[in-house]
């Protein structure tokens, strides 16, 4: 009779320790836990799907039951109205955002029946790749508080009816701040940078020089074979507006051979290349394509200023020095193929407002044209610093009235009403930093 007393409280002890001893999956189901996952909201840069599917797994290896519901608010009238038909008893809304290359995660945990917050969350992961784990740690980490809650004891009923002081406030959820991209300055943080500087070197590939009198070419005409070349340039761009400057500066130094008879002093001149100019810009985004790419437009409006200068050749000057400054407008239509790689295609024609020669000269006054013509493209290594390369060529065009008063060859025709041409093709590399 003992034994089996005895007995009889031992099954007792371990049926009562067992229930205490349930795992999370075993928990959930005596509670009837089923929570609902609303639609993931984001933009696809932010992999809403993969990272809903990571939630969804996450929750579920937590013991809990989950079913679908399309996409839902606390803003909205009876958002839970249809986790409620699903039978739910709990209710997630997950919010993502993309800033500076990272992906920002808000999840709501809500109580279904009276529509209160329960639990609100927020993290952030870099790359999509890790958007299915950072979903499984987010779902595991709301299964933890539903699982908490579902062992939580019933309240015993208040013996007196007595009305119950007030719930404390809720803290006010801190606002996070991210950096307003503006138009057209979504690709990303590292080009939408207040401030990009940019150094480099590379070849003037081509030089060619034209005098020409109504269309007959002159004997002064000459080539150059290619030369080196330095470049700068700078950017500074309100990024909410999208409006920008920008400052570009190229140093190319020469040194002529002259062959002629009679010959002139020095023989073999120095001189260099130096253009310099600025515009404003204002950058459009047109296009959206897949999870990173852009494509984006932005006209352009600036100034100027080219010149070569040249040692004087004493009283047979054969190469003159030369500046001219224009008034450019033009386009750049450029493509972000990934986050890290941008390709800008440009085209800037300009009006020729002023020109001069010296130390003798071609022809009076001097108005033409300019055209300029390039390809860029920059790979971001880390998010202030990458490497860029490209081409560029230009022309130019200028008309010059009366006799010029430099020494023409023999055969050469009176040098009255001449026209000047200049052309150029650089190649450069360098690196960029940004700020």
């Amino acid at each position: 009779m003992l034994a089996s007393r005895t007995l009889g409280l031992w099954v007792a002890a371990w049926v009562v320790a067992g229930s205490a001893l349930l795992s999370p999956r075993e928990a959930h189901a005596q509670a009837g836990a089923t929570v609902a996952v609303a639609k993931v909201t984001g933009p696809s840069r932010a992999a809403p799907g993969p990272f809903a599917r990571g939630m969804r797994k996450g929750l579920t290896k937590a013991g809990l039951k989950v079913v679908k519901v399309g996409k839902t608010s606390a803003d909205d009238d009876g958002f839970t109205a249809e986790a409620e038909k699903s039978g739910a008893k709990y209710l997630v809304v997950v919010q993502l955002r993309y800033a500076r290359k990272k992906r920002f995660v808000t999840a709501e945990l809500y109580d279904v029946a009276s529509g209160d917050k329960l639990e609100s969350r927020k993290s952030s992961f870099r790359s999509k790749r890790a958007a299915g784990s950072a979903g499984a740690k987010m779902g595991k980490a709301l299964g933890a508080v539903i699982s908490a809650r579902a062992a939580e004891p019933e309240p015993e009923p208040e013996p007196v009816a007595v009305a119950p002081p007030p719930p404390p406030a809720e803290p006010e959820p801190v606002a996070e701040v991210t950096k307003d991209e503006g138009p057209g300055l979504k690709l990303g943080g590292k080009e939408g940078a207040a401030f990009r500087l940019t150094v480099g070197a590379g070849t003037q590939l081509a030089s060619a020089y034209t005098v020409a009198v109504q269309g007959d070419v002159t004997g002064l005409a000459h080539t150059l074979n290619p030369l080196f070349l330095m470049t700068v340039g700078a950017l500074i761009r309100a990024p909410s507006i999208g409006i920008g400057g920008e400052l570009w500066l190229s140093y190319v130094p020469v040194k002529y051979q002259i062959d002629v008879s009679p010959a002139v002093s020095p023989s073999d001149p120095g001189g260099r290349f130096f253009n310099v100019g600025g515009a404003l810009t204002y950058r459009l985004s047109l296009l959206q394509f897949g999870d990173t790419g852009t494509l984006y437009l932005t006209p352009l409006l600036g100034v100027g200023y080219g010149s070569m200068t040249v040692e004087g050749q004493g009283d047979n000057t054969v190469v003159v020095s030369y500046s001219a400054v224009d008034v450019q407008g033009g386009l750049r239509l450029g493509v972000a193929l990934t986050e890290d790689l941008v390709v800008d295609l440009e085209g800037r024609f300009g009006g020729v407002v002023l020109y001069d020669e010296g130390p003798t000269t071609t022809g009076d006054g001097g108005k033409g044209i300019n055209l300029n013509f390039g390809l860029n493209a920059r790979y971001w290594i880390t998010d202030m610093f990458g490497v860029f390369g490209g081409f560029n060529y230009s022309y130019q065009k200028v008309g010059l009235t009366g006799v010029g008063t430099r020494v023409a060859f023999q055969d050469d025709p009176q040098l009255l009403d001449a026209t000047v041409f200049n052309g150029d093709f650089k190649l450069f590399s360098g690196v960029h930093l940004a700020l």
